[in-house]
């Protein structure tokens, strides 16, 4: 029978001002790799509205332990009302970044 345990209970970061948003991405990305987790994008949708953009990412990030237990980390990441500019020639978004992260290990 499958039971499931979290680890880690829904909880939630907000950032509000400039990121480097595709630089914030690939190092969540490389931290999931370097620890053997493959990465299911269950969304990805953007949106522009009256100037300001939105966009809203599912990630669920999972490993196998061993035959038994397998990790899940459930990722949903959102930069709302944003402008984009450049800096040094980097791209950078100033806007509301909100992260969600659950964590569950599934035993079997």
């Amino acid at each position: 029978m499958v039971h499931t345990d979290k680890v880690v209970k829904e909880f939630e970061l907000e950032h509000e001002g400039v990121v480097d948003f595709k630089e914030f991405l690939n190092l969540i990305k490389d931290f999931f790799k370097k620890y053997d987790y493959d990465l299911t994008e269950k969304l990805y949708n953007g949106k522009t509205k009256e100037g300001l953009k939105s966009t809203e990412i599912k990630w669920q990030y999972d490993k196998k332990v061993d035959d038994y237990n397998q990790c899940f980390v459930k990722m949903k990441i959102k930069l709302n009302d944003y402008k984009e500019g450049y800096v040094d020639g980097k791209k950078i978004a100033d806007g509301k970044l909100i992260i969600e992260i659950e964590g569950e290990i599934v035993r079997d």
